[in-house]
C-alpha cells in the first residue's frame, strides 16, 4: 500500500530491524496489489458477518442502525481477527498459490529463516513506536513516568555521550512497563 504510514520513518526503521525491504506499488493501482487486495477482501467478508456491520454503501445500509447492534470489545475483536488469520485463513488451501499458506511459510523458512526477536515483548518494542529524551542523571522522563535502568546508567558514563544531548527511546503505546 502506499498510505503515509508505511512511508514514515519508523516504519522503514521496523522493517530493517527485522531484516526487511519494503517495497511500494503505483498507487490507486490495486491489479498490481492482488495479494494485498484478496486479504483485504476476506478480512471485509469477515466483519460483513457481523452484527454490527455498517455495510458497503448508504443505499444497503438503509435504516440500519449499527450501534444498536454493536457489542463487541475491542480484546474480543483482535481475538477473533487473530483466529481469523491463524486458524482459518493460513490453514486452508490458497487459490492464488495453489497451496496451505501455512505451509508455503513453513517451506520457504527452511532455507530463509526469518530473523525475529527473542520474545514477544521484543517485538511489541520493534513494532512501537520511537521518540527523543533527554537522558539525564536520574534516567529519562517519557509519559509522566521515570525510566532508569543499568544500561541508561552505562550510556550516561560513556565517554561518548553528551549530557546536553537526545537519545532515542522506543516503545510500545500500549505498555508502559518499558522503553528501549
Amino acid at each position: 500500500d502506499n498510505g503515509p504510514e508505511f512511508h514514515a520513518e519508523d516504519f522503514k526503521y521496523n522493517c530493517a530491524l527485522l531484516g526487511m525491504r519494503p517495497e511500494w506499488v503505483e498507487a490507486r493501482k490495486p491489479h498490481l496489489k492482488g495479494i494485498v487486495e484478496r486479504v483485504q477482501w476476506t478480512f471485509n467478508r469477515f466483519f460483513q458477518n457481523m452484527p454490527s456491520t455498517t455495510f458497503s454503501n448508504a443505499l444497503e445500509k438503509g435504516d440500519f442502525d449499527p450501534t444498536k447492534f454493536s457489542f463487541i470489545t475491542l480484546s474480543k475483536l483482535m481475538s477473533g481477527l487473530l483466529r481469523l488469520i491463524v486458524d482459518v485463513y493460513h490453514q486452508r488451501l490458497h487459490r492464488g498459490i495453489s497451496a496451505i499458506p501455512h505451509k508455503r511459510w513453513e517451506d520457504g523458512t527452511v532455507d530463509s529463516p526469518p530473523r525475529l526477536p527473542k520474545n514477544i515483548s521484543d517485538l511489541r518494542i520493534i513494532l512501537g513506536q520511537s521518540d527523543v529524551r533527554k537522558l539525564h542523571d536520574y534516567g529519562i522522563d517519557f509519559r509522566n513516568i521515570r525510566y532508569f535502568s543499568h544500561e541508561l546508567k552505562e550510556i550516561r558514563s560513556h565517554p561518548g555521550h553528551n549530557p546536553k544531548g537526545l537519545v532515542e527511546i522506543r516503545y510500545n503505546g500500549d505498555d508502559a512497563s518499558r522503553i528501549d
